[in-house]
């Protein structure tokens, strides 16, 4: 996981090759990269609506651009925050990190 830059640089270790990413999550922070480099693992991704600094409609569109390459991406879009951490979100990321899936 990783807030503002520190979510950018989550993505491109996510995006190298042989990752051993097994869940990642984005917070705050997203740009423009190939969907398809992104290995299929769960993805969660929380924003700002209000974020001046990295818009929520560029994180929109890679959030459909990752959808149609992963099978399970979360996004939660927090209405009227800004570009902050998303504490009032931490307990159910943390849930979503701790749950286990059969696949």
């Amino acid at each position: 996981a990783g807030f503002s830059d520190g979510a950018i640089a989550t993505t491109l270790l996510c995006c190298r090759k042989d990752t051993a990413f097994r869940k990642a999550a984005f917070l705050s922070g997203m740009r423009p990269f190939d969907a398809n480099a992104m290995p299929k693992i769960p993805i969660y991704i929380l924003h700002g609506s209000q974020d001046p600094i990295f818009p929520v409609i560029g994180v929109r569109e890679m959030v459909k651009a990752l959808r149609a390459h992963a099978p399970d991406v979360t996004y939660r879009e927090c209405a009227g925050a800004p570009h902050s951490f998303p504490y009032p979100e931490i307990d159910a990321l943390m849930d979503w990190f701790l749950e286990t899936r059969s696949r």
